[in-house]
């Protein structure tokens, strides 16, 4: 669907509502590629959270290394997973620190070359191959993942359009929202979320209040840490699912949208 943008327009026909595929016109085929009717947030989250799951279960299955079979695979998935949405970044960026920093000593120093160095430099020279390929979708595909690192070199920030809106978001409530909430998802009359609002953090304070929010991170990371003890017993090397390395991402995806309890990923 990269490669031939008429398939990706056909495919999309019957996958995806007009209302999706008006959307969708905005990112001119560098979004919403393959099977799937989503294209928003939950989809990325979703696909960065596979990813994460498979290569850690391979990491366990193989000794704690990966073949360059692997790698390439890696590098071809994360296209995949970076089209449904930027946020899988955390997940593909957050995945190799944690294979970084979990290396045993043995290996530590590879491990930083390869992540540090050779991957970035393999996804830029892969980049640069298919730049040279003079395909407008690939291009357009290419600014679009990479848009937060052309920004910083523009404008010294890594602002994109999705997460200026969020700025916006992110204010302080009145007193009483922040103790007890409003215990409100939508509008009165149903036309979108709650004061405007889709950021994870602040839907889940404008909804429960502050307290009963943090009590439901408390019960998160308890469910994680209790699942995780029960994991150590069955799988060898389970440390890659452990609650650092695992819950560190999903706070993260918090910040752009309902994750914590609400995506089809938990």
């Amino acid at each position: 669907m990269l490669f031939f943008p008429t398939t990706a327009e056909v495919i999309n026909s019957f996958t995806k509502t007009t209302e999706q595929i008006d959307r969708l016109s905005g990112y001119q085929g560098s979004r919403g590629l393959g099977l799937s009717g989503s294209i928003a947030f939950g989809l990325a989250v979703t696909l960065a959270q596979l990813l994460y799951i498979v290569f850690c279960l391979k990491l366990i299955i193989q000794n704690n290394k990966l073949t360059v079979a692997d790698y390439i695979i890696l590098i071809f998935t994360a296209i995949a997973v970076l089209s449904a949405g930027r946020t899988a970044i955390a997940g593909v960026g957050i995945f190799l620190l944690s294979y970084l920093l979990i290396s045993s000593k043995e290996n530590r120093w590879f491990s930083i070359i390869k992540f540090v160095f050779l991957v970035p430099l393999s996804v830029v020279l892969f980049s640069i191959f298919l730049l040279q390929l003079d395909i407008p979708s690939i291009s357009r595909y290419i600014f679009y993942v990479f848009q937060p690192i052309q920004h910083f070199i523009d404008y010294g920030n890594f602002g994109v359009s999705s997460l200026q809106g969020l700025e916006d978001m992110y204010y302080v409530p009145p007193q009483e929202t922040m103790l007890i909430g409003d215990a409100r998802y939508s509008n009165v009359n149903g036309s979108g979320y709650y004061m405007s609002v889709d950021a994870g953090y602040m839907r889940f304070l404008l909804f429960f209040g502050l307290p009963l929010s943090v009590l439901f991170y408390f019960i998160w990371i308890a469910l994680f840490y209790y699942n995780y003890t029960r994991l150590k017993t069955i799988i060898p090397n389970s440390f890659y699912f452990s609650p650092l390395y695992f819950n560190s991402k999903l706070f993260i995806f918090q910040y752009k949208g309902e994750f914590i309890f609400c995506s089809c990923c938990f």
